[in-house]
């Protein structure tokens, strides 16, 4: 996902989307590890 470059953002959100992206994967993964655990468990 390529975010637009506009020079006239706030300074900080690079700051916040840097720190966003990696707990937003890790939140996909782990919802997917647990999908794939309760199949798994209750198969």
């Amino acid at each position: 996902m390529a975010a637009p470059t506009h020079d006239h953002q706030t300074p900080g959100w690079k700051d916040i989307q840097s720190m966003l992206t990696p707990i937003g994967i890790g939140a996909a993964i782990a919802i997917l590890l647990l999908l794939i655990y309760s199949f798994v468990r209750f198969a």
